[in-house]
């Protein structure tokens, strides 16, 4: 009897090993996927931070393309920043006199 006992513990210990082997193996792929995942979750986070600015940035330059076509907001933008007038105007420029 003592030994089938011993050849039933070898064996339980041998299948339990292979067992274990097994799960350890079968549990590889599962980490490299977990791996993957996070890593794929924290590009998608920083493309979405990039789209949200990049939409700002487009409704920034739509609105700028749409004044730029309007032609009274284009001369009145010249006339403002480039200090442009017609040939009929006289222009007087002011000092600013405010302490500061």
């Amino acid at each position: 009897m003592t030994k089938t006992r011993r050849r039933f513990k070898f064996k339980s210990i041998g299948i339990a090993l292979f067992f274990f082997a097994l799960s350890g193996a079968l549990m590889v792929p599962i980490v490299e996927e977990i791996m993957t995942t996070i890593a794929l979750k924290k590009s998608l986070d920083e493309v979405n931070t990039k789209l949200s600015a990049l939409s700002v940035e487009n409704e920034s330059l739509t609105l700028q393309r749409d004044k730029l076509l309007d032609t009274d907001y284009v001369i009145s933008y010249a006339r403002g920043i480039y200090m442009l007038s017609k040939d009929t105007e006289k222009v007087y420029y002011f000092k600013d006199n405010t302490v500061k």
